[in-house]
């Protein structure tokens, strides 16, 4: 069995699948240099797009702080929720299918 992003995450949490079968998982946590990002894998397991910045909590459009979920539209665009109770955010962030932010 493949192991897509071993020792990768810190919390994965939320986990989808696209309909070209690219599985996106969300790390609802950070530490050391790890978390607060959603990342997108190839069928084969190879990282193709990484949302968020690594370790880094945040409520700018290109940070997370413990996103929990994901979703992905028909066409392609990504929903995260953001946030996992306590201090971190309570919104859900809008990006295209190439990771460009749309809204929150």
């Amino acid at each position: 069995m493949k192991s897509f992003g071993a020792g990768m995450f810190v919390f994965p949490h939320g986990i989808a699948v696209d309909l070209d079968g690219n599985v996106y998982v969300s790390d609802a946590d950070g530490k050391d240099g790890k978390g607060h990002t959603v990342v997108k894998f190839s069928p084969e397991g190879k990282v193709l797009l990484t949302l968020g910045k690594s370790g880094i909590a945040g409520s700018g459009p290109d940070t997370f702080n413990r996103p929990s979920d994901v979703a992905v539209a028909a066409n392609g665009d990504i929903s995260v929720a953001d946030g996992h109770g306590g201090n971190s955010n309570a919104r859900i962030v809008k990006f295209s299918k190439d990771g460009k932010f749309i809204n929150t």
